[in-house]
């Protein structure tokens, strides 16, 4: 028996993805590069939901509640703008840009979490949150840094980047190769 560590997710189009990059390319001039690690271009996406592993035998199962839940929703979009910190901006440990999601979005997040736990994946205990991670702070940042990282942070506001469509549930396989997670995508679902 094989696991595999997945996470189901939403990708965006070429023009916001484009968008997205360029705020973060201009957010990396305002703090020491030593204290981040920026997240690359082309894992850029919207976590709906992080399984962690997953053994190969719920495959099957797996991927027909992901059907489910796709075949009752339809295309979502949602809006980009303002930029955050988990858990918060005084204590930044991830740096993110926010995503405010339209009705039809969080009806997808609901019926995504309806499926999973149809097959003994639980909800989550936490309020649905998109939001579309930029950069983690570094564990071994002082806490001066840390605080110059927060300092900056809270001076800083970013333009709304506009509103992007999804019409695709994504499931992914994250994968460890030479040290770096290299994201696969297993399963495509239209909305």
């Amino acid at each position: 028996m094989t696991e595999l560590r997945l996470f189901i997710a939403l990708d965006f189009s070429k023009s916001m993805h484009k968008k997205i990059v360029a705020a973060q390319s201009e957010l990396k001039t305002h703090f020491p590069q030593s204290c981040l690690r920026w997240v690359p271009e082309e894992k850029i996406h919207i976590t709906l939901k992080f399984l962690g592993n997953i053994s190969s035998d719920c495959m099957l199962d797996l991927e027909k509640a992901l059907h489910t839940a796709a075949s009752l929703s339809s295309i979502c979009s949602a809006k980009i703008s303002s930029l955050g910190a988990f858990p918060s901006l005084k204590k930044p440990n991830n740096i993110w840009i926010g995503v405010q999601p339209d009705q039809a979005l969080l009806e997808l997040y609901e019926r995504l979490e309806e499926s999973l736990e149809s097959i003994k994946i639980p909800s989550e205990k936490r309020a649905f949150s998109p939001h579309i991670t930029l950069a983690r702070i570094s564990q071994n940042a002082t806490q001066p840094e840390r605080m110059a990282i927060s300092k900056k942070l809270q001076q800083i506001d970013i333009d709304e980047l506009g509103t992007d469509k999804f019409s695709h549930l994504l499931l992914y396989k994250s994968e460890m190769h030479h040290g770096i997670y290299v994201y696969t995508i297993l399963k495509s679902e239209a909305l």
